[in-house]
């Protein structure tokens, strides 16, 4: 079994969410009790996650909240 291109891949994903996380992510105490928010706006990366798990589709997603990325849709 090569385990080499897979290791190679979810190594990929883990530096492309870190660095993601480093420049869309942030978490301050005094907006929405320190959740994590993506930068410049209010909106919790934990509430597009859920709705993004609850079905709503990615289209809907980017048309409701234009300020987001594909990335944050993908990580949220």
């Amino acid at each position: 079994i090569h385990i080499g291109p897979a290791l190679r891949d979810m190594l990929d994903q883990a530096a492309r969410f870190q660095a993601w996380k480093e420049s869309r992510v942030v978490r301050r105490e005094d907006v929405l009790g320190g959740e994590e928010t993506f930068r410049g706006t209010r909106l919790s990366v934990r509430m597009v996650g859920e709705m993004l798990l609850e079905g709503e589709s990615r289209e809907s997603m980017r048309e409701g909240y234009p300020r987001l990325h594909e990335d944050d849709l993908t990580f949220a």
